[in-house]
């Protein structure tokens, strides 16, 4: 059945759009939203990716080009339903594709968003294309598609702030450990905003009494610690013990098994040990090598001198 807007004209389904048309109207669900900021929180945003979802359960990815981010950013958010009129179709971009298909929206100068106020149930949760554990990608600088996986967890980490060689401000990153059946187990190291938005304490409360079985969804494969592993920025979103087809049937193979899941401890500082910093003096360089270490000498230090002893500076 055709459905029409307010104005009379039909709402297509997204599996309707095609290349170079321009003339469509779409009623779709924002199951994800972020900003491409070139792997980094902070940084200048390069374009804001989308996935859209239609009540016919078809999916696209959308993107809005970083001079038009100002323009939409407040008009658009996750997790609610738009109407959207006067946007391009185009070809899928060749890399980095959260999601199946050969076309993509773009959002242009005259691209209308409406918000609706519709029954969220009628459109999917999300969408997701699984890879098996067992069968991940080799690594690559630029993969054609994200990567999305289904697996059983069976260990946590809190977050932990380290340095890394090739960035010169720190890094906030968790660990996640996911299993299948077999038994197969890889590393997901989810960083930043998406580290600090997963609750550990909530997977460990939960695995007390049932297993914790999640998708995850727009990860990428990276080497860790000598062999295959994902990676979770930005694009990443799960779905723990959701009503979703390949969650229930997991937890249904797993015949009343509970597995444990490990808490995991990692190199480097916890979120507590950061914050206990906060207040500790500092000094610059030049400030130390001009330091009086007669005047600032530490008890420590005080203790280590014997009577009657001499220091050499």
């Amino acid at each position: 059945m055709v459905s029409f807007d307010l104005f009379g004209m039909p709402i297509n389904p997204l599996s309707e759009l095609i290349i170079g048309n321009l003339d469509w109207t779409v009623h779709v669900y924002v199951s994800r939203l972020w900003q491409h900021r070139g792997g980094t929180d902070v940084g200048p945003i390069k374009h804001t990716d989308i996935v859209f979802h239609d009540t016919e359960g078809t999916c696209m990815y959308g993107e809005i080009a970083s001079t038009l981010v100002d323009q939409f950013i407040e008009k658009i958010k996750e997790g609610k339903i738009y109407e959207l009129k006067r946007f391009l179709v185009t070809k899928m971009k060749n890399f980095y594709s959260p999601v199946e298909g050969d076309a993509m929206i773009r959002f242009g100068r005259y691209t209308t968003v409406t918000e609706l106020d519709a029954n969220i149930m009628d459109y999917p949760l999300c969408a997701y294309a699984l890879t098996p554990l067992d069968e991940l990608p080799n690594p690559t600088d630029s993969p054609e598609s994200f990567i999305d996986v289904v697996g059983i967890i069976t260990g946590v980490s809190p977050i932990s702030q380290f340095h890394s060689a090739s960035r010169v401000a720190p890094s906030i990153k968790r660990v996640i450990y996911l299993s299948d059946l077999s038994g197969f187990e890889t590393t997901l190291v989810l960083w930043g905003a998406r580290a600090v938005a997963f609750d550990s304490e909530e997977v460990l409360q939960i695995a007390k009494e049932k297993p914790v079985v999640a998708i995850f969804v727009g990860t990428l494969v990276k080497p860790f610690e000598g062999r295959k592993g994902l990676s979770g920025g930005a694009p990443c979103r799960w779905y723990i013990n959701e009503d979703l087809p390949e969650i229930t049937a997991l937890c249904a193979q797993l015949q009343d098994k509970l597995p444990v899941v490990r808490s995991i401890s990692l190199p480097g500082q916890t979120v507590a040990e950061i914050s206990a910093q906060v207040d500790l003096e500092t000094k610059t360089v030049k400030e130390l090598v001009n330091l009086d270490i007669w005047q600032n000498k530490v008890p420590a230090y005080a203790a280590m001198l014997k009577p009657n002893s001499t220091v050499l500076l």
